[in-house]
């Protein structure tokens, strides 16, 4: 399964590493915070920015990178279709029976 999830906290992903062993990876999905503002449908950064929305990953609430994660998608630098495939790869290599 794959789980696309914010997990702001270095310890809570390596008690799931811990947890799962060989069959967990993080995958580091890269993004400027510039990049997520243009991308967000539902309008939270915005309400950030006007104080209405507070506890916000990487405003006023923190955000650990992965130090050594498995795989980064930086989708600055890539377009979602070279991104899948780098994950598709990954997927194939890592877990191939």
């Amino acid at each position: 399964a794959i789980a696309a999830l914010i997990s702001p906290y270095r310890a809570d992903r390596q008690r799931l590493a811990e947890t799962f062993g060989d069959r967990f990876a993080e995958v580091f999905v890269r993004a400027d915070r510039t990049t997520c503002e243009t991308r967000d449908p539902k309008g939270h950064y915005r309400k950030v920015r006007e104080g209405t929305l507070g506890q916000f990953t990487g405003f006023d609430s923190p955000y650990e990178a992965p130090e050594t994660p498995a795989l980064v998608l930086d989708t600055d630098a890539a377009g979602i279709e070279e991104n899948v495939e780098r994950l598709r790869a990954f997927i194939r290599t890592r877990y191939a029976s």
